[in-house]
């Protein structure tokens, strides 16, 4: 299955591997490469203009085909703002990319910059080869407070994921739903099965982590959390419309769905999900501030692990990289950097523990949980495996088998466990 944005974006990749120098860009001008494009690209443009980037860096958006940066080619951009930090290792040892200068990582007089979780991925052989720029939490649950009041379903920040199942229920005779699941986009059903995993067994979420390619998917936790997901799937209350609705849903439109058609209750989505949340609320012709509920993703029971995964994008220079990337890289690297984006546009945390940001009410326990214990997305750090073409997939076709035969969720977690173990 491809995103839309795939699509749109596949005629970006070939340029990059076949076209001659300067095709892509302005001549005499360094080009960063991102994945973001709507409101998260236009906010970076704003971040170049208030450094006084943005006629010396040109951006090229390449969407899901990011990784194409980093095949090499005349056309190749200098600077590339990698949304995989755990593959920034692989990329170095394939001589991909240039080293970045170790000031970078502390300040003389505060100390260091980042919190270790990023420096476990981010150096090869005890350099580093990247800069964190933009963290991202992807254990949030972001809900209506007016719509769980009226459907009398109580407050979900008080939720185990045993409540969950409970409420879908309630909901059966209802016109409410309890979750907005956009599917159609592969990173949002792997972070949802991360964090069911986590809540499940945090050990076994580092083991597969740490294992890389090499994970071992035959685990019981990772059964767990399939038939947590397959049992909430197996409900017509779960998902407005249901499963098949779900799998062709997208990020904005999942947002959407609970906040300004008020169809659902709540939506797992990371912090960038704010400005939407914001329209989308606006349109509803309500005020966020009254609305707006957030959490983080709940645990199996009340005194269980919650899990806190990050994500985030990850500044890396190319091999052919020249000064005027590496100076553009710094500027960028600055803890005041991102200040404009945070203060004009919302959903932006920032990684740099001395970026000193006003953060909304929404985002503040988020910027201050990121400083502390957390562990990295595992779908950025399973090869392969935790791809489009591999855990989205399988977590597609398994809520697809789910959906078929809804009295046999154990048989579509065995067929699901199978393929990952099998890949």
């Amino acid at each position: 299955m491809l995103t839309r944005r795939t699509l749109l974006h596949a005629a970006l990749v070939a340029p990059l591997a076949a076209c001659g120098k300067g095709v892509l860009g302005t001549p005499g001008t360094v080009q960063i490469a991102v994945s973001w494009s709507g409101s998260e690209l236009a906010a970076f443009r704003t971040v170049l203009d208030a450094l006084s980037l943005s006629g010396s860096v040109e951006v090229i958006p390449l969407g899901d085909e990011i990784g194409t940066a980093l095949t090499g080619g005349r056309s190749a951009p200098e600077l590339v703002m990698l949304p995989q930090a755990g593959r920034v290792r692989e990329f170095a040892e394939r001589g991909a990319l240039r080293d970045i200068s170790e000031s970078l990582w502390a300040d003389e007089a505060q100390g260091p910059c980042y919190p270790p979780v990023w420096r476990a991925l981010l150096y090869h052989n005890g350099r580093p080869y990247g800069v964190p720029f933009k963290a991202a939490d992807k254990s949030l649950v972001w809900f209506d407070r007016e719509s769980a009041e009226e459907s009398a379903i109580g407050n979900p920040a008080l939720w185990t994921l045993e409540d969950w199942l409970t409420r879908i229920e309630f909901l059966a005779d209802k016109d409410m739903r309890l979750l907005a699941l956009a599917a159609a986009d592969g990173w949002v059903l792997t972070d949802l099965f991360e964090n069911l995993l986590y809540a499940q067994s945090p050990e076994t979420y580092a083991t597969l982590a740490d294992s890389g390619n090499d994970a071992e998917w035959e685990r019981d936790a990772v059964r767990a959390a399939l038939h947590r997901l397959g049992a909430w799937s197996a409900h017509d209350s779960a998902y407005p419309g249901g499963v098949g609705t779900a799998l062709t849903m997208q990020f904005s439109d999942a947002v959407r769905e609970v906040f300004e058609r008020r169809r659902a209750v709540l939506v797992v989505a990371p912090d960038f999900a704010e400005p939407i949340v914001r329209k989308a609320v606006a349109a509803s012709g309500r005020n966020p501030y009254d609305v707006v509920g957030v959490t983080g993703f709940p645990g199996v029971e009340a005194a269980g692990p919650s899990p806190r995964i990050v994500g985030g994008d990850v500044l890396v220079l190319t091999r052919g990289a020249g000064d005027r990337a590496e100076r553009a890289l710094v500027t960028l690297a600055a803890p005041s950097a991102p200040l404009q984006w945070i203060n004009m546009f919302h959903g932006f945390l920032a990684p740099n523990l001395h970026t000193d940001a006003a953060y909304s009410p929404f985002l503040r326990p988020s910027a201050q949980r990121l400083r502390g214990e957390v562990i990295f997305d595992l779908s950025d750090r399973t090869g392969p495996a935790g791809g489009r073409s591999e855990l989205w997939r399988v977590l597609t076709e398994f809520l697809v088998a789910v959906d078929a035969d809804r009295s046999h969720v154990g048989r579509a977690v065995n067929d699901a466990v199978s393929a990952l173990a099998g890949r």
